[in-house]
């Protein structure tokens, strides 16, 4: 898992007070990470 999470082009930038991961659509592994940032994003802010 570690491996395939690395492995996938991507770039991480900042905007805005924001973290931003763009990672490559078309790697053959991108559906799981992609996933999981999405929960993460769906989080709710810490008070």
């Amino acid at each position: 898992m570690r491996l395939r999470l690395w492995s996938i082009a991507g770039r991480i930038t900042r905007h805005a007070r924001r973290t931003v991961v763009d990672l490559a659509g078309r790697a053959p592994s991108v559906e799981v990470p992609t996933a999981a940032l999405d929960r993460l994003d769906a989080l709710p802010a810490p008070a």
